[in-house]
């Protein structure tokens, strides 16, 4: 059986869309105007209707397990952008899959500064795109991701676990403390 998942490009060189990529620029589409509806509050972040980020709360997403490797399209062009140095124009929104999967597609280094819920993706990402990382970590949410364990079986409550638990993500990774106030 063939899934949109399983569909690749066709490969002629026109710039045709796979079924693959409509899937992904619709998943896209659909996680930027639900970005749009999260807000920051004491509790982390939360969607309009109070409920928060919660990874077991999510519906499965076979597209968001989607290979980082194999991100498709874009030339880091966009035809959007006015090069006239227009200073009424400050957004750093990034609104077109294409330029989004450029723009990743371009990355040399990947850093959370205080990420919250997204560390684990973002070491993720960074490991299967064979690029550095960093991350500088504060916020456990582990009643938000209680499924999150250590190699040893332990859940991660406290922050040292969250730590540990994104080193042991990568073989590779290192602990070092910055020379700041705060964790």
């Amino acid at each position: 059986t063939t899934t949109a998942m399983d569909t690749e490009d066709d490969g002629d060189g026109d710039g045709s869309s796979s079924s693959r990529e409509e899937v992904v620029n619709m998943r896209f589409r659909r996680e930027m105007e639900r970005a749009k509806r999260i807000v920051w509050t004491t509790r982390g972040l939360q969607h309009e209707d109070g409920a928060s980020y919660n990874e077991e709360g999510e519906p499965p997403d076979p597209i968001a397990k989607l290979d980082p490797l194999d991100i498709k399209g874009g030339n880091g062009n966009n035809n959007n952008n006015n090069n006239n140095n227009d200073e009424t124009h400050h957004s750093s929104e990034v609104s077109d899959p294409a330029e989004a999967r450029a723009i990743l597609k371009r990355c040399h280094l990947i850093v959370g500064f205080h990420p919250d819920q997204a560390a684990g993706e973002i070491v993720e990402f960074a490991i299967a795109r064979k690029i550095p990382w960093c991350i500088v970590p504060c916020c456990v949410y582990s009643a938000t991701f209680s499924t999150r364990k250590l190699k040893d079986g332990t859940h991660v409550k406290s922050y040292d676990h969250l730590v540990k638990w994104l080193c042991e993500k990568d073989p590779k990774a290192r602990v070092a403390t910055l020379d700041l106030e705060g964790k």
